[in-house]
């Protein structure tokens, strides 16, 4: 199976990588609160309005605060996944 088939395709525990990636993020971000499209449109509201106008040059995260912690490999919500191996030097 290519990697991109096993990142569509449902992998051990009948789960895709994108649903385990969903219940990690559920579990793990800092806000432990679902990501909906709404909050997506909602942020992309607030960026038309007249009160971002000053606001140039950024990226803006709506992932309930994920990107600023991170991903722990051995999260259960990726039992069963393929692992990648360590990097030279890197802690085992």
């Amino acid at each position: 199976k290519s990697r991109a088939a096993s990142a569509i395709g449902a992998g051990p525990g009948g789960k895709t990588f994108i649903e385990r990636a969903i219940d990690y993020s559920t579990n793990n971000a800092p806000l432990t609160l679902p990501l909906y499209a709404e909050n997506v449109g909602t942020t992309a509201l607030c960026l038309s309005t007249d009160l971002m106008a000053g606001v140039t040059g950024m990226t803006m995260y709506v992932d309930m605060g994920l990107h600023a912690m991170g991903t722990a490999i051995d999260s259960p919500a990726y039992e069963g996944l393929d692992k990648p191996p360590m990097t030279p030097g890197s802690a085992n």
